[in-house]
């Protein structure tokens, strides 16, 4: 593989946990809309304490679907990162090689 292709395959990588993060985003923006109360669960719920339990339950899914999304935009950057480095150094490593060697003309 050329350093060309795995560039571009570190910029593919990066875009699809970018996209993930955005993905898992809209599902933590959607658990507020899956609060249910006494008047959907019923008052049994309320008295054995199960819309309280519930609501506590929906509290931990949006903390862990927003760590899901950030953890995924931090894989997402590191990789751009690692693809930025990889071209700072070919340019420097071209910078410095340039001119040491000429072909000798015939």
């Amino acid at each position: 593989m050329t350093l060309e292709a795995d560039l571009k395959a570190l910029a593919t990588d990066a875009g699809m946990w970018d996209g993930i993060s955005a993905t898992l985003g809209t599902a933590k923006g959607a658990v507020p809309a899956l609060a249910l109360g006494t008047p959907e669960l019923s008052w049994a719920a309320e008295v054995t304490g199960l819309t309280t339990t519930y609501s506590d339950f929906l509290v931990l899914v949006e903390t862990r679907i927003g760590q899901g999304e950030t953890e995924t935009a931090t894989l997402g950057e590191g990789l751009l990162r690692v693809k930025a480095a990889y071209e700072d150094t070919d340019t420097s490593a071209r910078g410095e090689f340039d001119g040491l060697w000429e072909p000798v003309s015939g």
